[in-house]
């Protein structure tokens, strides 16, 4: 238990860091969002979905990597400014593409 606890939390770790750096931007965390979720989609899929380092990955990594708060934030943002186009497209291309990719991640790892 403590091995994986270990994992988790270096997985976890290593996806703040790609958030972090990545995500600052309206642009940069859609390009997180859609990488979290092709990698949980593909990590999800794959035969040993019991493996530490799976679960670490889509939980640990994928899970600090992703985050739905700062979506709805932007979201929100762009509304109090009037910018309902850009609320819709947000709503769309982060729904629609994660959606998407999440799945083309499981299609994948279930042909390997």
């Amino acid at each position: 238990m403590i091995y994986s606890m270990s994992i988790m939390i270096i997985a976890a770790a290593a996806g703040l860091g790609v958030r972090i750096y990545f995500g600052a931007s309206p642009l940069g965390l859609l390009g997180v969002n859609v990488a979290g979720s092709f990698l949980a989609g593909y990590l999800g899929g794959l035969k040993t979905p019991e493996s530490p380092w799976i679960v670490a990955g889509i939980i640990g990594f994928c899970g600090c990597l992703t985050t739905f708060s700062g979506y709805a934030l932007e979201n929100v943002k762009l509304f109090e400014q009037g910018e309902i186009f850009k609320v819709a497209a947000n709503f769309l291309l982060h729904n629609a593409l994660c959606l998407f990719v999440c799945y083309s991640g499981w299609l994948i790892a279930h042909k390997l």
